[in-house]
């Protein structure tokens, strides 16, 4: 995915990862990720979507999280 490739991380966790996207994939799509990990070493994964937040929500939970 084109759009896909220099997008920012903004969560990750043992349960998965957060990339804010203005044109995300459609749920249940297969993508293969580039992670450049803050070592500096890259990590190459394959990863399928699951969740898709509206603009609204996810500037929702970036207020809560700032909150915190």
């Amino acid at each position: 995915l084109p759009d896909f490739a220099n997008e920012y991380a903004t969560n990750i966790s043992k349960g998965g990862l957060f990339v804010r996207c203005p044109k995300p994939p459609a749920m249940r799509t297969r993508i293969s990720l580039n992670l450049k990990l803050p070592s500096g070493e890259n990590v190459a994964i394959d990863a399928e979507v699951v969740h898709v937040l509206s603009p609204e929500q996810a500037a929702a939970i970036e207020k809560h999280l700032a909150g915190k």
